[in-house]
């Protein structure tokens, strides 16, 4: 049975986050067209208005995708970077030669 925890690299969550990052605003620029529709009669405003608040739905769904794309960018960069960072500072205080932490003293 495998274990309920999963383990990326720091440098694997940056890129993802950048990744992400660029596929939101890779969605985010896809908000055109829909309501390019012409050519309908005076008598087709039934159909103009379908349009419309089609378009209206499609622009605000995919809005929120590229927002949540985004959101979930950013916070798999910073974990990324937290990791790192206290990778680093653990290897720091592990090395050779560091002086030990006595209980009760300075952090």
């Amino acid at each position: 049975m495998g274990s309920p925890f999963a383990q990326y690299p720091p440098d694997g969550l940056q890129s993802v986050g950048i990744g992400l990052t660029a596929v939101a605003d890779e969605v985010r620029s896809g908000l055109h067209g829909a309501g390019e529709v012409t050519g309908l009669a005076a008598d087709q405003h039934r159909i103009r208005v379908a349009v419309e608040r089609f378009r209206d739905e499609w622009e605000a769904s995919v809005r929120r995708l590229g927002e949540s794309i985004g959101d979930f960018g950013v916070v798999s960069g910073r974990i990324g970077r937290l990791a790192a960072e206290t990778d680093g500072a653990l290897a720091a205080a592990l090395a050779p030669g560091t002086p030990a932490i006595r209980p009760g003293g300075p952090v």
